[in-house]
């Protein structure tokens, strides 16, 4: 079998970008999607009002462009918003680690009347944006909004906002930084007496230190996880992707799709994509 990623990485200098250019989006996780997989129903001054497999949600209009992504135009998000679904009509709670604007939290609750969402996010405009789409679908109750990080280990740290709001923990001299507290996912679960039966991480090339600090979770709990694992991020940052994949083999997950469709260790390590979403179960 190829090894994509390798060839990426050493042949791709050679050929020419006129020839690269229409495979870049895809690398990042953009697919084009098939037609209506969501529908945007109405687009006022203040408020978009969609629908997505049964699920009718509101969002703020500054979103709109986020939502289209995740609902209409990227067969990837696409399929990873399906399983949320999928998971969320079977009732219980979701764990959304690195949850931005709160988007998948929300479609969760909304997929079951009893589903409950805690949703972690350390910056401070992505708190206020998830907890006004709170408020919004009525669902303030069931999806709490936590503002903080999670690590292999808790600590106190100092992190910077860039302009769409993700946090940095190694600003530049001279950012304007603000604390952010980081918990353990044990430890979270523990504090909070949540069972997560799903277990959504977004954390951009941090998969592997959060993993760290939810081995009693993957231990007795072994909740269905929603990866997306920043492969070109974690090799800059010299955390071998092949570590938590081998992590997850040994507490028995296995790895597919959001599509449902299997997928070897081997594809995962080999995938040339910069952001690869998956599910291991």
């Amino acid at each position: 079998m190829l090894n994509l990623r390798w060839m990426r990485r050493n042949l791709a200098r050679w050929v020419p970008e006129p020839l690269k250019a229409p495979f870049r989006a895809r690398l990042f996780g953009y697919r084009a999607a098939p037609p209506s997989p969501g529908t945007i129903l109405r687009v006022g001054d203040d408020v978009v009002e969609a629908s997505f497999r049964g699920v009718a949600l509101r969002v703020p209009r500054a979103a709109y462009d986020d939502l289209r992504y995740h609902i209409v135009d990227n067969a990837d998000s696409v399929e990873e918003l399906a399983a949320v679904v999928r998971e969320g009509r079977t009732g219980g709670v979701l764990l959304d680690v690195g949850a931005a604007r709160g988007l998948i939290s929300a479609i969760f609750c909304l997929a079951g009347e009893r589903n409950r969402a805690v949703a972690l996010e350390p910056s401070p405009v992505q708190v206020r944006d998830a907890r006004r789409l709170a408020e919004m679908n009525g669902i303030a109750g069931r999806m709490t909004v936590r503002p903080i990080a999670a690590g292999a280990a808790a600590a106190e740290l100092r992190g910077a906002a860039d302009e769409m709001g993700l946090i940095d923990f190694s600003p530049a001299a001279g950012a304007e930084t603000f604390p952010v507290e980081m918990v353990t996912l044990d430890a979270e679960v523990a504090r909070l007496n949540v069972l997560p039966h799903v277990v959504k991480i977004d954390v951009e090339g941090h998969e592997l230190e959060v993993l760290r600090g939810a081995r009693e979770l993957l231990t007795h709990r072994k909740p269905m996880l929603l990866l997306e694992l920043h492969l070109d991020l974690l090799e800059r940052r010299g955390t071998p992707a092949r570590e938590i994949v081998e992590m997850l083999q040994g507490f028995g997950y296995r790895f597919e799709t959001p599509g449902r469709r299997p997928l070897s260790a081997r594809a995962i390590l080999g995938s040339p994509n910069a952001v690869l979403r998956l599910v291991a179960r």
